[in-house]
């Protein structure tokens, strides 16, 4: 955990405290940016601004809502804001035991912008921004006493885990009195007279300036300037400034947002369902490609059997070199005679409709186009033969003989004239 103390942000050295690990405390150094920001690369960066930046302050609101916080609480604090409560930030917490009392910070937003954007400038991201007056000790208890530190004229008091405030010396004359209770009075045992009783203003006290406000001060102990105590800073860290902080165009974001909300919710369940359907619709074309190139694959198989080095993006033009040979085989330039090749895809589509019928052969004889294949029956055969001459136009010659496994059959395709 890095904790880094400014008092203004034109500030190029300044003070700050490195308690990595589980440190209870360290001793605070002097540095710039250059050695802060490559130590915020490794470690947790909370920011002490200048308490006089913040008002401190203690408010008690019946409701647990936090949206009606947020919105009461401008209204709750008006009288005590110099400036409009619509441009202030405003950080609260309840207190253990007395939710209905809220510990608040109010900070002008322009100002917060300004310590954010700082940190931006020397790249370094802040966890925390807190009050100065938290780096303070105090205890925690009932016991607890407020805490003065006094320094070039300034003076810091912590009154409570979460409550304090900051001032010139000069005025603390005139707020001493109200830090503490009046004195108690009590009648003697006679019922005579009145006796008063003295209230012992003690008070944990650092000071680099006696004053005579001091004298009216039981100090307890001193706390050390030149050290921080871990424990000081969680104290504070429920009262965290970046706490729900929106930047202007943020705010406006988020009103035209709510705005818009209900159709941006139907448009992105219409853009899912629409992009749902596309993928379907692709899907399912993927699959009848692969279907059809399946069974182009298979026909071409059955009409050359002889290729093996196959390849679908090119059967097209493999299907169109090989009857392009086939031609040139049977001399059908030569001889004037209208080749039987185109016929080919007929057979081919044909014979793939039964699985049971294997071509054997393929060649080409005397200008003719001989097919030779075999299947379980001769049935099957004359079916094969009805049906090509159904889809040629003409009966095709075939002569069919039984085997021991079934039959074969050649089938010529003879050149027309």
């Amino acid at each position: 955990m890095l904790i880094i103390h400014l008092q203004n942000p034109d500030d190029h050295e300044f003070s700050y405290v490195n308690l990595s690990g589980n440190k209870a405390s360290g001793a605070w150094k002097r540095g710039n940016w250059g050695e802060v920001s490559r130590m915020a690369q490794r470690d947790n960066v909370i920011l002490l601004i200048p308490t006089r930046d913040v008002l401190l302050i203690n408010t008690t609101l019946t409701t647990s809502n936090s949206r009606h916080l947020k919105q009461a609480l401008p209204y709750a604090l008006e009288e005590n804001l110099v400036e409009d409560p619509a441009t202030q930030h405003f950080v609260w917490q309840a207190r253990k035991g007395s939710p209905e009392i809220l510990d608040v910070a109010v900070i002008a937003r322009e100002t917060l912008k300004s310590w954010m954007a700082l940190l931006k400038k020397h790249r370094i991201k802040a966890r925390t921004i807190l009050p100065d007056v938290f780096a303070l000790p105090i205890a925690e208890d009932e016991h607890a006493v407020p805490t003065f530190v006094q320094h070039s004229g300034q003076v810091l008091v912590r009154t409570g885990p979460m409550s304090g405030f900051s001032c010139s010396a000069s005025a603390m004359p005139l707020i001493i009195d109200g830090l503490f209770p009046e004195k108690n009075t009590s009648n003697s045992a006679e019922g005579d007279a009145e006796v008063v009783v003295d209230n012992l203003r003690e008070v944990w006290l650092n000071t680099d300036e006696p004053a005579d406000w001091q004298q009216s001060l039981t100090a307890l102990r001193e706390p050390q300037s030149d050290m921080l105590l871990s424990e000081s800073i969680q104290q504070g860290s429920a009262l965290n400034l970046l706490s729900g902080y929106q930047d202007a165009s943020m705010s406006n974001f988020n009103q035209h947002w709510k705005r818009w909300r209900v159709a941006a919710v139907f448009a992105v369940l219409t853009l899912g369902i629409l992009v749902g359907i596309q993928v379907m619709d692709t899907m399912r074309l993927q699959r009848q490609l692969a279907t059809e190139e399946a069974t182009n694959q298979a026909m071409f198989r059955q009409v050359f059997p002889e290729i093996t080095n196959l390849n679908v993006r090119t059967i097209r033009s493999r299907v169109k070199s090989e009857i392009k040979r086939l031609e040139t085989e049977t001399g059908r330039k030569d001889s004037g005679k209208v080749s039987p090749l185109p016929y080919m895809a007929t057979v081919a589509q044909t014979f793939g409709k039964e699985k049971t019928v294997k071509i054997t052969e393929v060649r080409s004889r005397r200008g003719n186009l001989v097919i030779r294949f075999t299947s379980p029956s001769v049935e099957l055969m004359d079916k094969l033969g009805k049906e090509l001459g159904k889809s040629l136009g003409f009966d095709p010659r075939i002569e069919i003989s039984t085997t021991a496994d079934g039959a074969q059959a050649t089938l010529t395709l003879e050149a027309q004239s």
